[in-house]
């Protein structure tokens, strides 16, 4: 009987009561806590991935950082042996046989088409020392300068 005489103004008052109650008062809180804390491991979440990920992509960069510096050290000792090579004069005798095909006094220059067994010619280099078709001399700018004085 007591429910039936409540009406409109007693299921409000009810209804206000709980709303000012230390038990909504609390699960309302708990439930903001909650969020707020939610949100924020979700937040420390994100970023702690975001800087893994910039992590391994700068790990990433870093070695190949160091594997160009491994190759750029190879070709310094390769340039650097290739350096001493030319302070020698048979190094400079030998680039100038190789590269230029320039040949000593009183040796004869050979040029063999489609040699097989010779090394493969540099870019450009038309001439190998110690290889010429028979009664043919090395043509180019080079040799059409230093012809006279070499021949």
């Amino acid at each position: 009987m007591a429910a039936e005489g409540l009406g409109f103004a007693g299921v409000f008052n009810k209804i206000r009561r709980f709303f000012r109650s230390a038990l909504f008062r609390n699960s309302v809180l708990g439930c903001v806590l909650a969020f707020l804390l939610a949100a924020g491991v979700y937040y420390f979440v994100s970023i702690l991935g975001e800087q893994r990920q910039e992590y391994r992509d700068k790990l990433a960069e870093l070695e190949q950082c160091e594997r160009d510096v491994a190759q750029v050290r190879t070709e310094i000792t390769v340039l650097e042996k290739k350096q001493a090579r030319l302070q020698r004069p048979e190094g400079v005798k030998d680039v100038a046989r190789e590269k230029l095909g320039m040949v000593a006094k009183g040796e004869v220059a050979y040029i063999v088409d489609g040699a097989p067994s010779m090394p493969a010619k540099p870019a450009g280099s038309g001439v190998v020392a110690g290889t010429c078709k028979k009664g043919h001399r090395p043509s180019g700018f080079f040799f059409s300068l230093f012809s006279p004085i070499i021949f």
